[in-house]
């Protein structure tokens, strides 16, 4: 017994030895064998493969320098450093919100007002493949990562093209040179400021997938291309789904001769059905954009159509249709010189640096060697009149030379070029047909190639210099000492390349010499183009990660909740967008997809750079605005006690310009480390001691100040002005062809604390026509509605000293009264309190051909006494650049000695100087009770003028009581100081290209706001409970009051009353009527008694999108299901075939043995 046990258990030994020897072996063997497949796929890579490896290379050597010397990112300056490179940690923070807690926030409020969430961020971000994939990553890599993801996305756009090459049996070196030439077009680099590489990089899908339809009628392809372009970006896909739509019927009619009628009707079948499921996978962020979008100022525009409908006779609509407009001739030149130059930056043309973003610029050059390939195959088409080719070129070319297609692929509201990717692939394939048969051509070719583009490159050289001397408002700004040397290095390039490319042109090596050319042109172009772009400095700099922990922990004090706003000394004109970056919701914002609804708003609070602008932020410090907006926190860089102080004792950095001081922190901002028991107690919130000990620790060179006047989501009144009298009254008027501000606009920026506004029907509805009015206003003149009962004239003065921050407000002969300009002083153009004096600057000429500023001595330079005698008459003007050969105008005449306007040629450092009198000519102060002793005593002085003025205020001695902040912009058009003493003079620096129209000065005292602020928060409402997309709060008024909730009135909030059924034990929900207030913001009246309302956002139509898409995505799975199942019938069918062919061939061959053997 025990003997068998012991033989059983060598025997199993033995078997396990022998097994684990064998797996061992197997392991060694099959370990080898990978690595010898790894090695034999780099040593005999398929041609697919060394394409990938040879675009990869080149994409290294384009971004090389700025990865590597910009810590493995590609920080280029412009629109990509202020919106692409902040966005995705904003994104990456919604996504990761939505993993842990399940919501996902619909409403961004990451920046200033907010945005649609679904409609706005899809254009840019949200559902992007090439962002998702970032998401398992750290936070902190993302820079990184997005730098590099600039390698795979022009690599993938070159492969996928690769690919699609293969329907036309293009040889592989030939397909690799059309990968090379579409993934790393000038139209790629050109737009390296934007994101619009990523639905490029998809783009050849859907040109691959419609060839599958016509060839094979397999939709599979075309599906998917339509599905990552809609993720993408849903403007792209709308633009290639029309490009896309063309491309099918020029193929299908173009083909249509080798299929017969049966198989055409299929295809037509085919591709309907395919074009509409494309369209519903891109539905669920397709309308949700277009909801946004549609309220835009862009696409509200349709001057083209507007054009052509009133043009009055044949000749004029035909110029209408085919010509661009009176200002933009340049347009129609600038494909040409797009088409025959590389670009060499973002910002406009090649060739004619136009002094705006010009829309219509976008490249059309696929390197010289495919250029002359261009002309081969055109010559060629020509020469064998193939006329289809030839009507698709002049399809193409129709299109990008007139304005029809500009307009056809954005909708025909604003032109834009951005569909220029389409052109470049369709030529890439028409020159990929020379260089594919170039063997069969004559060389002739080539030279009648060579001298048309070398002659069109010299005809676009003249024009652009007849354009400079002759016609500077057809190219407006043309540098042309930037632009000569990229003229003349294409002219001597495409020599070369011709030289180069002749003896070649019959011989194998013909592919391998163009593709070391092609790569050349390339990474010329690239690096060219990033200079030419800018590169900014990477945001690896200390002052992002300390921000980001100190936001991180004020979070945590906040108890996890950040539903405010925090204003960052980061933030200025070239980073809006740097809350993103940070994880904070922010006061600034660049963002092309914003909430339009509150344009009028931000046009008259002046908040954009531009009027109609979507680059906006609250840079110019306005308490009263700020805290309807929700700023709680300012995060300033703290002073330093090395840093030198002014006259009166206020800390300055070394640059002259101070941070912390009182100047820069609006009144009722306070540093949190100064609060006191009870002002912790007044705000609602006792900052913990580690917080404190960080916030004072030398490690944290930051401060943080709280607004004790910071007021939560809404605010209550008791009075609503009718729109329509304030804007028959005060509304706007035009006067030099430019949009003026009067009184109107200052009434409805400074009131913003005490009033609301709603329509007229609305307001005689509400509260009948003895009502009391507050002001703000409302409508922009196109819906403004006419109503002439107010008398306004009469009561004029007496109602500018009415106080506006009461709970209600005099009525003045049963009329309405305008009761919320004062205490806010207006000192308007027509004033005689105001004196503006204008000092032209005279610039001279000097011996060497420069200008120079000029001084009284440069005038007369034997008169060295000049400017000493001047300084001594004047010393306030000498003190501040003011010289004695300056010319003085009159600003309130707006005419010059010779009676000519200058309001727009006002030389650059022109000084503007603004001082007050009363009506006997002596000078008065502003802000004349402000003490520093008090701070209730001091004042906000606020200036709207135009862009590119800095202003600068003085006290009685000359001395300059207010500095330039760090994140000030002169492209602002309002521009905010807070004095703490009397301002006799306020001077104004003229410093670009500048409007010079009467500026608009108005003052809030410190006290008046206060007092404001106490009345509104007797109507504070309480927050019940919130999150991302939903609010719920409580209202608890002794009488009915209209209530404005700081957020903009967009399609999508929803706002329902929550009231208590007692019968049937059940909440009762009830829509609530909301109003359009303050210029844009959501309204509504809170019924007298405890009331509770429910806030809630949703994208619109992106429930019913996302409908659309599922049933889309449930087509397409059965698409793919179908051609499965066909495609495994066809395999089993080939099988019982092959089978049923064996078996013949077995009975054919025993039938002959068995004969044999007969």
């Amino acid at each position: 017994m025990k003997e068998n046990i012991q033989k059983k258990i060598s025997r199993l030994k033995r078997q396990a030895t022998e097994l684990s020897s064998s797996l061992i072996k197997q392991g060694k063997k099959g370990f080898v064998s990978f690595f010898l497949r790894i090695k034999k796929t780099f040593r005999e890579p398929s041609e697919a493969r060394k394409t990938v490896y040879w675009l990869t290379l080149i994409a290294v050597l384009c971004y090389g320098y700025t990865l590597f010397n910009q810590y493995c990112t590609i920080p280029l300056s412009g629109d990509y450093s202020r919106q692409e490179r902040n966005f995705i940690f904003n994104g990456y923070d919604d996504w990761h919100s939505f993993f842990s807690t399940g919501v996902f926030p619909m409403w961004d409020r990451s920046a200033f007002l907010g945005i649609d969430n679904i409609g706005g961020n899809s254009f840019y971000y949200l559902f992007d493949p090439f962002f998702l994939i970032l998401l398992p990553f750290p936070r902190e890599w993302l820079q990184t990562l997005q730098g590099l993801e600039f390698i795979p996305k022009m690599v993938i756009a070159g492969r996928l093209f690769y690919w699609y090459l293969g329907e036309f049996n293009f040889s592989p070196k030939n397909k690799r040179l059309g990968a090379l030439a579409f993934g790393f077009s000038s139209y790629s680099f050109g737009y390296l400021w934007f994101h619009f590489i990523d639905s490029v990089a998809f783009l050849p899908l859907i040109f691959l997938g419609i060839e599958r339809i016509i060839k094979k009628r397999d939709p599979r392809i075309f599906l998917v291309g339509f599905f990552l372009n809609a993720r993408a970006s849903y403007f792209f896909f709308a633009v290639f789904m029309v490009g896309g739509l063309f491309y099918a019927l020029f193929r299908f009619f173009q083909t249509r001769k080798e299929r017969n009628e049966r198989e055409n009707w299929s295809i037509l079948g085919c591709g309907r059905i395919s074009f509409l499921i494309a369209i519903c996978l891109g539905a669920f962020t397709l309308l949700p954009g277009l909801a946004v979008a549609k309220s835009r100022p862009r696409t509200q525009n349709n001057a083209y159509l507007e054009g052509i409908k009133n043009a009055s006779g044949r000749k004029e609509r035909l110029k209408a249709r085919f010509t661009f407009p009176s200002g933009r001739e340049q347009n129609q030149l600038t494909p040409l010189f797009n088409f025959l130059f590389m670009s060499d930056s973002c910002y406009s043309s090649n060739l004619l640096n136009v002094s705006w973003y010009d829309n219509c610029q976008a490249g059309l050059y696929a390197t010289t060697p495919m250029l002359l390939m261009f002309f081969v195959s055109l010559i060629d088409a020509i020469k064998q009149k193939k006329v289809s080719y030839l009507l698709g070129r002049a399809g193409t070319l129709f299109r990008i030379f007139t304005p029809i297609g500009f307009y056809l692929f954005s909708g025909f509201t604003v032109a834009y070029a951005r569909y220029f990717i389409l052109p470049v692939s369709w030529r890439i394939v028409f020159d990929l047909k020379a260089v594919e048969k170039r063997r069969d051509l004559p060389r002739s070719y080539l030279d009648l190639a060579a001298v048309r583009t070398i002659f069109l490159q010299t005809i676009c050289c003249f024009l652009v210099i007849y354009g400079v001397n002759r016609k500077p408002g057809n190219f407006t700004d043309t540098q042309w000492d930037d632009k000569r040397w990229l003229i003349f290095g294409s002219l001597v390039w495409t020599i070369l390349v011709y030289l180069v490319t002749r003896p070649f042109f019959h011989k194998k090596q013909y592919s391998y010499v163009t593709l070391g050319r092609m790569s050349l042109d390339v990474i010329v172009m690239a690096n060219l183009t990033i200079y030419g772009q800018g590169v900014s400095t990477s945001n690896q700099n200390a002052d992002i990660p300390l921000t980001t922990e100190l936001v991180s922990r004020l979070k945590e004090e906040e108890g996890g909740e950040d539903y405010y706003r925090i204003f960052s000394d980061l933030q200025d004109r070239n980073t809006p967008n740097i809350s993103r970056h940070l994880g904070y919701s922010g006061t600034s914002s660049f963002h092309s997809v914003y909430p339009f609804g509150a344009q009028e708003f931000i046009d008259r609070s002046r908040i954009p750079y531009n009027y109609q602008s979507w680059l906006r932020g609250l840079t110019n410090r306005r308490e009263n605005r700020e805290t309807f907006l929700g700023v709680k926190y300012y995060i300033v860089e703290r002073v330093q006690k090395e840093s030198r102080k002014d006259s009166y004792g206020r800390f300055l950095t070394y640059d002259g310009k101070n941070l912390a001081s009182s100047y820069d922190i609006p009144y009722g901002f306070k540093n949190v480390l100064d609060l006191t028991q009870e002002e912790e107690d007044e705000i609602g919130i006792h900052y913990s001691s580690s917080f404190k000990e960080f916030l004072s620790s030398p490690s944290c060179d930051k401060s943080l100040y709280v607004n004790l006047n910071f007021i939560d989501f809404a605010f209550g009144y008791d009075n609503v002005i009718d729109s329509s009298w304030m804007a028959t009254n005060l509304g706007y008027k035009d006067e030099d062809d430019d949009l003026y501000f009067g009184l109107s606009e200052d009434i409805n920026e400074y009131p913003l604390l005490r009033a609301a506004s709603i329509s007229h029907e609305d307001f005689l509805k509400l509260y009948g026509t003895n009502s009391v009015i507050s002001g703000t206003l409302y409508g922009n003149g196109k819906d403004i509605y006419s109503y002439q009962y107010y008398d306004y004239n009469d009561k004029k003065n007496q109602i500018r000293n009415a106080s506006a921050f009461q709970s209600s407000l005099t009525v003045y002969g049963g009329k309405y009264a305008y009761g919320s300009s004062s205490p806010i002083e207006f000192y308007s153009g027509t004033s005689n309190k105001r004196k503006a004096t204008v000092y032209a600057a005279n610039w001279v000429e000097n011996e060497s051909g420069s200008t120079s500023y000029a001084s009284c001595s440069i005038l007369n330079p034997s008169d060295t006494s000049c400017e000493e005698e001047y300084a001594k008459k004047h010393p306030f003007e000498s003190a501040n650049g003011i010289t004695a050969a300056d010319t003085v105008y009159d600003l309130d005449t707006l005419l010059d000695e010779n009676g000519n306007k200058y309001t727009t040629s006002v030389p650059y450092y022109s000084k503007i100087l603004i001082q007050f009198t009363d009506n006997d000519g002596n000078y008065v102060p502003l802000a004349p009770e402000a003490d520093p002793s008090d701070p209730l005593s001091g004042s906000y002085i606020g200036i709207n003028s135009d862009k590119n003025i800095q202003w600068r205020l003085f006290d009685k001695d000359d001395h300059r009581i207010s500095f330039n902040h760090p994140y000030y912009s002169s492209y602002q058009l309002a521009h905010g100081y807070y004095t703490d003493r009397p301002v006799y003079k306020i001077l104004g620096i003229v410093q670009g290209k500048t409007n010079l129209k009467k500026p608009s000065i108005y003052i809030i005292r410190n006290r008046d706001y206060q007092d404001a602020i106490d009345n509104l928060k007797k109507n504070k409402v309480t927050i019940v409970s919130r999150n991302e997309n939903e609010t719920t709060f409580e209202t608890d008024y002794d009488k009915d009051k209209f209530v404005v909730l700081n957020l903009p009135l967009q399609n999508g909030f929803k706002l329902v009353s929550l009231t208590e059924d007692e019968e049937t034990d059940t909440i009762k929900e009830e829509e609530v009527t909301t109003y359009k207030a303050q210029g844009g913001f959501i309204g509504f009246i809170a019924r007298a008694g405890k009331q509770k309302y429910v806030l809630s956002y949703s994208s619109p139509y992106f429930r019913f999108g996302r409908l659309i898409t599922s049933l889309g995505l449930f087509a397409t799975l059965l698409v793919f299901g179908l051609f499965a199942v066909k495609n495994r019938t066809r395999k089993y069918l080939a099988l019982d075939s092959l089978k049923k062919k064996r078996e013949e061939e077995q009975r054919k061959e025993k039938f002959s043995y068995d004969d044999c053997e007969k």
